[in-house]
């Protein structure tokens, strides 16, 4: 084992720009472990919980990716500012934003859900 401090990273945007698939190169490639907010109820945990959720990351002293097209309201705010006191560096991905959301309706009405 190194003497590197660990990296913590959260990477979120809009959709469509590459956040999961960054978030998979850094788990295949550097050993990361990639958390994708939108997937396994995640955020649900993490809202209901986030010293928890978080805390529970933060227990393997691994490097930690987690990906995450949050909602900018205050709840998620505080959320995001936990993060930044437990040592996560933002990363923000912006681009297209008609495109970004012509891709999150399409991939939304997969599931069921209309805008």
């Amino acid at each position: 084992m190194n003497n590197w401090p660990t990296k913590k990273l959260l990477i979120a945007g809009i959709p469509g720009m590459g956040k999961t698939r960054i978030g998979n190169h850094l788990q295949d490639r550097y050993e990361f472990v990639h958390v994708d907010m939108e997937a396994k109820g995640n955020i649900q945990k993490i809202v209901q919980n986030h010293q928890t959720f978080v805390g529970d990351l933060l227990s393997d002293n691994k490097d930690i990716v987690l990906t995450w097209g949050f909602i900018p309201n205050n709840q998620q705010i505080e959320i995001i500012s936990y993060l930044g006191d437990k040592g996560f560096e933002l990363i923000w991905f912006d681009g297209d934003r008609d495109a970004a959301r012509r891709e999150f309706i399409k991939r939304d009405s997969q599931f069921g859900t209309e805008y």
